[in-house]
């Protein structure tokens, strides 16, 4: 059968009836188990509660679901992360008035550094 959703009842008969119903409420049909997903990375409810009910399908699909709420809260901290570093980039930049006296400096600096280039050559 297929991940969260698609055990046939010949498949499901195999397990204990007790589980077979917490599995069948968890993961109903595809559009269930979506739902249950969601909810489960989201905080709806409890992952540990759909990875309990998992596991009497064997160790594939518990691991499966592992690495789905995983790589979504990777994913998230990915996307939270790097908005606060945007923002703290944006503010760590100089003033323009900063950024402008910068440049000029530089200029400044440039300017000596070539004057002192020619008074060599002119030696």
């Amino acid at each position: 059968g297929s991940f969260w959703g698609g055990l046939s009842n010949d498949e499901l008969s195999a397990f204990d009836p007790d589980k077979v119903e917490i599995l069948k409420f968890a993961f109903p049909n595809i559009q269930g188990g979506m739902l249950s997903l969601f909810k489960a990375v989201t905080g709806g409810d409890d992952w540990g509660w759909y990875l309990s009910s998992l596991w009497i399908t064997g160790w594939i699909d518990g691991c499966a679901f592992l690495g789905f709420i995983a790589l979504f809260n990777i994913a998230i901290l990915n996307i939270v992360t790097s908005i606060f570093l945007d923002k703290v980039m944006v503010a760590a930049q100089p003033e323009a008035h900063e950024q402008i006296h910068q440049k000029q400096v530089r200029d400044k600096e440039e300017e000596r550094e070539i004057m002192r280039h020619f008074s060599r050559m002119d030696e």
